[in-house]
């Protein structure tokens, strides 16, 4: 008999990894949040918040606009070199990454026991996930490989380094937009498989 555990896991494996971080969250999110965390926590977030601001703008790109509300729990990065904001929901250490996890730890506590509700917060809360240093190193690793690489042995090994770091971080945010832009059709193909094995 063919089971259809693997198959599901899969498809439900495909949806979660088709949603981006979650980044709107409901008032009724945001005023548990903010209501069930102490201000020292709420602080120290923002302390992070800050950090990685300056860490994914970093060198010439120091940000011009780096702010943290620990009272409304919101927060502004700009970075100097195209006044862009980097994508933050996707880091750790991140207003938005702490504001998700407790959404899902307490959306988890109030469905204990409840295997499809967890799952469902799971769906609901995805939160960033990426480490800002790591990135960040790739990103410098990459351009100083890119201007040093003839000029000594060392040079040579950094290159090698900084596009087997760059690599990996390639891979990784292949890995993510693949999901993010396949995962539905993925999980409606799969769904529709399933339907025709049980035919």
């Amino acid at each position: 008999m063919f089971s259809l555990a693997p198959l599901v896991s899969f498809l439900f494996a495909a949806f979660v990894a088709a949603q981006g971080p979650t980044t709107n969250f409901s008032s009724t999110d945001l005023t548990s949040v903010i209501g069930e965390t102490d201000q020292t926590t709420r602080n120290s977030w923002c302390t992070s918040e800050k950090t990685t601001c300056g860490v994914l703008c970093n060198g010439a790109n120091t940000p011009t606009g780096n702010t943290c509300d620990s009272t409304a729990l919101s927060a502004n990065c700009t970075c100097s070199a195209n006044n862009s904001s980097p994508a933050l929901q996707y880091y750790q250490g991140t207003l938005l990454s702490f504001i998700c996890n407790k959404a899902q730890g307490d959306c988890n506590a109030t469905n204990a026991g409840n295997l499809a509700g967890q799952q469902q917060c799971t769906v609901k809360y995805v939160c960033g996930n990426l480490n800002a240093s790591q990135a960040a190193a790739a990103a410098v690793s990459t351009s100083s490989s890119s201007s040093v690489a003839a000029t000594s042995t060392q040079a040579t090994a950094t290159s090698a380094t900084g596009s087997g770091t760059s690599a990996t971080a390639s891979a990784k945010s292949f890995a993510i937009k693949v999901g993010q832009d396949y995962g539905a059709g993925i999980f409606a193909a799969g769904i529709m498989a399933a339907f025709g094995v049980m035919l």
